[in-house]
């Protein structure tokens, strides 16, 4: 199996082209975008996507959410993080899903 991690604030300080413009912590559209489309084709690849949100305004963090792969019943795949309590138990969940995987031969 093939995991992502991906953990950012959400702000996007850089952009792919030189029109786009980011001030604080507003996401350009394309920037967004970009995100979306990878993360859906790290998906269609077989790569689970966790995602977490530091600190994150809350457009940021509904971006983290649709990223990820959807949680469910037996794993969570998006968190929000506030503080480093918070990261850390994100990094722990993370964890613990990924070594429940048993190889068979």
């Amino acid at each position: 199996r093939k995991y992502a991690v991906i953990m950012t604030d959400g702000i996007f300080n850089t952009h792919k082209t030189a029109g786009d413009n980011c001030t604080g912590s507003t996401i350009s559209p394309s920037s967004a975008a970009d995100a979306l489309a990878l993360c859906g084709e790290m998906r269609d690849r077989g790569i689970k996507v966790y995602t977490i949100a530091f600190a994150a305004p809350t457009d940021a963090g509904k971006l983290m959410r649709d990223c990820a792969t959807p949680d469910t019943v037996d794993a969570q795949h998006y968190f929000n993080a506030s503080d480093a309590d918070d990261l850390d138990a994100a990094f722990q969940a993370i964890a613990k899903d990924i070594q429940s995987l048993r190889l068979t031969g």
